[in-house]
């Protein structure tokens, strides 16, 4: 019964400040404020469902991914370590260029919605452009949106 309470929360230690639920909670209750009741608890159960399947990817086909191509666990955090590095530069010195505006379309049932990125994280769908901004024709192209 020891080993079951500690491999828990050695899990939950190592899982709790990926998934971040305090800025993710407060990055889901802004961008759904526009939302009915059953529209937010719809998108939440979505954003929920597909991050716990791509964890769960990584964790059954992760290693063999990483085997396959040759990488190890060593160069993966390396990677990691620069890809944080770049981040934080891009946050101490941001482009010069203000972003667009977004405006949020209102597509019936449930269906405005959030796109839901490779790394699960919810991100609200952008009104298409008219003025040849930055948005593709194809609503297909650009980000991996459902």
């Amino acid at each position: 019964m020891v080993q079951i309470v500690e491999h828990f929360l050695g899990a939950f230690a190592a899982i709790f400040p990926m998934v971040n639920p305090f800025s993710t909670m407060a990055l889901f209750l802004s961008l759904a404020s526009g939302m009915s009741a059953p529209e937010q608890r719809y998108q939440a159960l979505k954003a929920s469902i597909i991050a716990a399947v791509i964890m769960l990817l990584v964790l059954y086909i992760g290693a063999v991914i990483l085997h396959f191509f040759g990488i190890s666990i060593g160069a993966l955090r390396v990677t990691g370590g620069l890809i944080v590095a770049y981040i934080g530069f891009r946050i101490l010195f941001p482009d010069a260029t203000p972003a667009p505006d977004s405006t949020r379309q209102q597509e019936g049932r449930f269906g405005s919605g959030f796109r839901i990125h490779a790394a699960g994280i919810p991100q609200p769908r952008r009104a298409r452009d008219d003025g040849g901004g930055h948005e593709h024709d194809n609503p297909r192209q650009g980000s991996a949106g459902y």
